[in-house]
């Protein structure tokens, strides 16, 4: 084995040696990293260059979230995509998202913003997200083919699902180490997210979205649960008069009023249901990016100018190129943010609904690429300010 060189003092040293035997310094470092501004190795442990300054660019600074569910000759697969990205003045993106596309033409949404205020907060929202997905998605197998689909249960049971992911999204915020505050503004206590997860159902409920009565032809239904002031939006191709904002804020003067973590107000989770003719988007969001489109219509006059082509009623038949322009909307949304100023962490995620009977010949192979989720990170351009405290 090749000895190697004590970078303290020079003195050469066994393969695979810990420490020095000439001066004692550790030989077991992970190798210092540069700069990108400047090339200096001195970078803080918050990820601050010691020499000029510059925040290094961190893998949750933009991500990106594809997701095809398996195709199966009985249905078609479901779409979802989404991004967040850290915005302008934030130093960090405390925002997660986890998106997951089912064999049945359905998929599961889930944004959780961490508050800024509190930190460790980022922790918290990534392990609500993930947690909840990952719940929704084994909830969800009941309604993957053969008798068992979104026709044959019933909206309490799924209902319930959701109120089961608001549970395990906080126990897992609730988990999440409290970190000592550092930052300027920051209030310190316990980690804290908000939280909002829809289903897109595209075969819709056995006794439909309001609870009662068989779904339609082609009708499909979207259930979604949160706590805090993170959004859902159902935008129908039909144009914005139709458009709907499905949740309400819980926020009292400005603060929130509702949120996950270990100081969390008790209580429900409210859930929302609703059944929905396509095509259109489910579009679930942090308040980074409704901050600049606000209403239901302002949203849906957003993503008409972001990609006009679905709202026209252009709806691709292969799912890469369903998947692919679901990316791209979400990305287009969160750019549109970053350039209107970027005040806080941005995330999108967006089911393109398309009915089970409307997609049904849409069942062709799909792009084995992207049906399972993957992730790709690409540092934000913006410069960040000094992180503003209170938001979410």
């Amino acid at each position: 084995m090749t000895a190697i060189t004590c970078p303290n003092c020079g003195e050469p040293a066994p393969a695979g040696a810990k420490w020095c035997e000439a001066c004692g310094a550790d030989l077991d470092l992970t190798p210092a990293v540069a700069c990108v501004d400047c090339g200096a190795l001195d970078i803080s442990a918050d990820g601050y260059c010691m020499a000029c300054g510059r925040k290094q660019p961190n893998e949750r600074d933009h991500v990106e979230v594809q997701s095809v569910g398996p195709v199966s000759e009985k249905q078609p697969a479901g779409v979802a995509a989404a991004v967040t990205d850290r915005g302008v003045r934030h130093h960090e993106n405390e925002d997660a998202v986890a998106v997951a596309g089912l064999s049945n033409g359905s998929a599961v949404l889930v944004v959780c913003d961490g508050v800024s205020s509190t930190p460790g907060s980022a922790e918290a929202s990534s392990r609500a997200a993930e947690a909840a997905c990952e719940l929704l998605v084994d909830r969800c197998s009941e309604l993957s083919g053969g008798e068992a689909s979104a026709r044959t249960v019933g909206l309490e049971t799924v209902a319930g699902w959701l109120t089961e992911a608001a549970a395990v999204a906080q126990a897992e915020a609730a988990a999440a180490p409290e970190v000592k505050a550092t930052r300027p503004n920051a209030q310190g206590g316990p980690p804290s997210s908000t939280f909002v997860a829809a289903l897109g159902l595209a075969s819709g409920l056995s006794d439909g979205a309001s609870g009662s009565g068989a779904p339609a032809e082609g009708e499909m239904a979207i259930v979604a649960a949160w706590l805090g002031d993170s959004r859902a939006y159902w935008l129908p191709a039909a144009g914005p008069g139709q458009a709907e904002l499905l949740t309400v804020d819980h926020e009292i003067g400005g603060s929130l009023s509702r949120w996950l973590g270990a100081d969390a107000p008790t209580g429900p989770v409210d859930v929302v249901s609703k059944s929905v003719t396509g095509p259109g988007w489910l579009l679930v969001c942090s308040d980074g990016l409704w901050r600049y489109a606000n209403s239901p219509t302002e949203m849906w006059q957003l993503v008409e100018r972001v990609d006009s082509s679905h709202l026209a009623g252009e709806w691709p038949d292969q799912l890469a190129a369903r998947s692919a322009r679901a990316l791209h909307l979400a990305k287009g949304l969160v750019a549109h943010a970053v350039e209107a100023g970027g005040h806080d962490n941005i995330s999108a995620a967006l089911w393109p609904a398309i009915s089970t009977t409307a997609a049904g010949n849409q069942r062709g192979e799909s792009d084995d690429s992207i049906t399972e989720q993957s992730t790709q990170t690409q540092p934000t351009q913006a410069q960040p300010t000094q992180a503003q405290s209170g938001g979410t």
